[in-house]
């Protein structure tokens, strides 16, 4: 028999004001959810394609509803160092780079070759770059170079040293910037 003040789930009664909060506790966990979901998920991300061409709108926000935090994206060093020490912030790089931050999206900056140096993957040239975007407060980290198992080797020779000798995983450096990385008392580095 079912009384009116009380509505039996699963063969347990429980008053219609208990319910009632559970529905409301219910709707808050997932609001609170969608918002968590929203701020970004930093184990998660993307690897994009706007310094390719790849159009702002509307993939970023795609990106962003996905519940993400990073996005993966190239910085052409030579567009962003024209001339030896000169820097600027290049219009098209610029767009992409504030339309993550306008999404709350992280982005982890791939630093390439710099053709203005005879060393194109120049560490300290790398190193003065970096540090040059970061003040822009746009980008959350670096890694300099991609797939450095294939031109990068031809820069820098037999010298390379694997760093993660895990299957699958590989971190790799040249001699003159394990040697700068290892000299330079001022930054903390991860060597992993």
């Amino acid at each position: 028999m079912i009384r009116p003040s009380l509505i039996y789930v699963a063969e347990a009664p429980y008053p219609a004001s208990k319910i009632v909060v559970m529905r409301l506790l219910t709707i808050l966990s997932v609001a609170i959810g969608c918002l968590t979901a929203h701020a970004g998920d930093d184990r998660f991300g993307f690897a994009t394609h706007f310094e390719q061409g790849w159009p702002p709108t509307p993939v970023m926000q795609a990106i962003a509803s996905t519940g993400v935090s990073y996005i993966r994206d190239d910085l052409h060093a030579g567009s962003w160092e024209p001339s030896t020490g000169v820097y600027v912030q290049p219009a098209w790089d610029m767009g992409w780079l504030n339309a993550a931050k306008a999404n709350g999206l992280k982005v982890v900056a791939v630093l390439g070759p710099n053709w203005h140096y005879t060393d194109q993957y120049d560490p300290v040239a790398m190193s003065n770059l970096a540090a040059w975007i970061a003040k822009t407060g746009l980008v959350s980290a670096f890694e300099i170079t991609n797939e450095p198992n294939n031109a990068y080797a031809s820069y820098e020779g037999s010298g390379l040293r694997d760093l993660n000798p895990r299957p699958g995983s590989r971190r790799i450096m040249s001699p003159s910037q394990m040697e700068v990385l290892s000299s330079d008392k001022n930054h903390d580095c991860d060597h992993r």
